[in-house]
């Protein structure tokens, strides 16, 4: 639980506190913890608003009714699996049970064709290829190339998504000459959007989405 945004179920700031880890708590504990009143030190233009953690069917529900609102548009969902092998059973579950809740919550909610799912963790991404060969798949990166790269998986992703540092007009021709997707992360800044747009990617993963329709347009 982060204590620059989240506050106690008593209102009290997490600071000086023992830390809280979420996955020792039931969901219904989660969500008696405030993590939106505190705003974020980072994006001070977030309006700051009470608010818990919100399940997955939660969000899926919200958007529904947004959707609802706004017939002429629809959304797709891009979910990542936060997984490391050492923190099995400290801080998630070992990676068949977490993967297959994850699913099988898109499952539950009807939302098979309208998801994708991102992880860092090779194994994440090699049990889900195995098990749900159709569940379109991203393979997050923070270093080395993208040939280097793919030897830790034995299959090809639909998506690349390395940090967009990465990445050069050459690099994702080459990425593309593989027929992969280019989705970089986390592009902020109005040049560096204009220079990841330029280059041909295929999407942009960012903390301002309202800065990029503007480039497009």
């Amino acid at each position: 639980m982060n204590p620059d945004i989240c506050l106690n179920p008593q209102g009290q700031s997490l600071r000086g506190r023992p830390k809280v880890n979420l996955y020792r708590l039931t969901l219904a504990e989660i969500q008696t913890y405030d993590c939106g009143a505190l705003g974020h030190p980072r994006f001070p233009d977030q309006q700051p608003v009470f608010v818990h953690k919100p399940a997955l069917s939660e969000v899926f529900q919200a958007i529904r009714q947004w959707e609802e609102e706004h017939p002429e548009r629809t959304c797709q969902f891009n979910i990542e699996i936060k997984r490391e092998r050492r923190q099995d059973h400290l801080f998630h579950p070992i990676v068949q049970e977490y993967c297959d809740r994850v699913v099988l919550e898109i499952e539950n909610s009807g939302m098979e064709v309208r998801c994708q799912i991102q992880s860092f963790d090779p194994e994440t991404l090699e049990y889900l290829h195995r098990t749900i060969p159709e569940l379109p798949l991203a393979f997050l990166v923070e270093r080395g190339s993208f040939r280097r790269n793919m030897k830790k998986l034995s299959f090809t992703p639909q998506v690349y998504s390395p940090n967009f540092t990465l990445l050069s007009p050459e690099e994702v021709q080459v990425i593309h000459r593989h027929h992969v997707k280019v989705i970089p992360w986390t592009v902020n800044e109005p040049e560096d959007l204009t220079r990841m747009i330029k280059w041909g990617v295929d999407g942009i993963i960012s903390d301002y989405p309202d800065r990029i329709t503007p480039l497009q347009d």
